[in-house]
């Protein structure tokens, strides 16, 4: 069962998959999905942990820009973080916290975005590990994000939501833009074309994908 959540939020991974797809389009994975095929090719290649590594990172960067994004949405302009989106600690109790913007210009203010949980320190107005003991002042929480807010920063107010592409057609695209570079380039679907994306596909264990949906894929450059 899913946690409570204030209508009008956005969780801090629903709020980078509306920065990704802005960014990114079809190209998008998800979250949810480049987090899971970061660990399963890191531990793909066990004789070889170099390059696992290294395909691992490459295939993760499109997730990585958009954190990047995400945390100068809600950093804002300085001075006085001119712009920024306001991000609010949903506690335990129920009691909604702003989240200051200048914990997100912090060293490890990414760590926030790997986990669903935090804690946060009314005193100093900061994030403390969750191992952190129960203390005055120490609050534990999920952060959230208006969703009205983001899609103004975004520009995506009032536009209606695009139609989620298939798992496997977006895989496809995420081939297709790491093979061939712009969608601008991409061919036209072919056999030659398609064992390229499968053999992409399945070097990451991400399956692979028909004829029919790489016609899809290409089709929406």
């Amino acid at each position: 069962m899913r946690d409570f959540l204030p209508e009008g939020y956005l969780e801090l991974y629903e709020a980078l998959d509306l920065v990704g797809r802005a960014m990114f389009g079809d190209r998008w994975l998800g979250v949810r999905s480049y987090n899971s095929n970061y660990d399963k090719t890191v531990e793909s290649m066990p004789s070889n942990v170099k390059e696992a590594q290294r395909r691992a990172e490459e295939d993760y960067s499109p997730c990585r820009d958009a954190t990047e994004k995400l945390r100068r949405i809600l950093y804002g302009k300085m001075p006085g973080h001119r712009n920024a989106v306001r991000a609010t600690l949903l506690a335990s109790t129920g009691k909604m916290i702003p989240i200051k913007a200048d914990v997100w210009g912090a060293d490890d203010a990414l760590k926030i975005f790997r986990t669903s949980r935090i804690k946060y320190n009314s005193g100093n107005s900061d994030f403390v590990p969750l191992s952190t003991r129960e203390a005055a002042g120490i609050i534990e929480g999920r952060i959230i994000i208006s969703r009205r807010d983001l899609e103004s920063r975004l520009g995506l107010a009032g536009k209606p939501p695009r139609r989620r592409a298939a798992p496997q057609q977006e895989a496809a695209a995420q081939a297709l833009g790491d093979l061939c570079g712009e969608p601008s380039n991409w061919p036209g679907a072919s056999m030659q074309l398609l064992k390229r994306v499968n053999r992409w596909l399945e070097e990451r264990k991400l399956g692979s994908v028909s004829m029919a949906t790489l016609k899809r894929a290409t089709s929406r450059k």
